[in-house]
């Protein structure tokens, strides 16, 4: 878990660097997994059905969940992105807002924090 945190940590120094950002390309973290729990069952056990066999890969209910986790943080400004606490669905699918219907880069936004769901 700690070396999976530091990993994230860098990565996210890195995409706010200069590096990928220039006026006609941006890479923006989409970071709602950030400190999400796997999904369990009731009893607490994580929740497999999410999970291939080899417990790496995510099955096509998990890639369903993960689809609307991204497609929300991406209609979020940088800064006020949500963060989730459980990777169990559902995940409610959010509409682009109609003030900016537009997926959010680095210079339209300012630096909000929000807390995480």
């Amino acid at each position: 878990m700690k070396v999976n945190l530091e990993y994230q940590e860098r990565l996210e120094e890195l995409l706010n660097s200069d590096r990928f950002f220039r006026e006609d390309f941006a890479v923006v973290l989409q970071p709602f997994l950030k400190y999400a729990d796997p999904p369990r069952l009731p009893n607490g056990k994580i929740d497999m059905t999410y999970f291939c066999s080899d417990c790496i890969h995510i099955t096509v209910k998990g890639h369903e969940e993960l689809a609307k986790g991204l497609w929300n943080n991406m209609f979020e400004p940088v800064g006020n992105k949500t963060l989730l606490r459980r990777f169990s669905g559902p995940i409610g699918l959010n509409c682009p807002p109609a003030e900016h219907p537009y997926i959010y880069t680095r210079p339209q936004t300012k630096q909000l924090e929000k807390p995480y769901h």
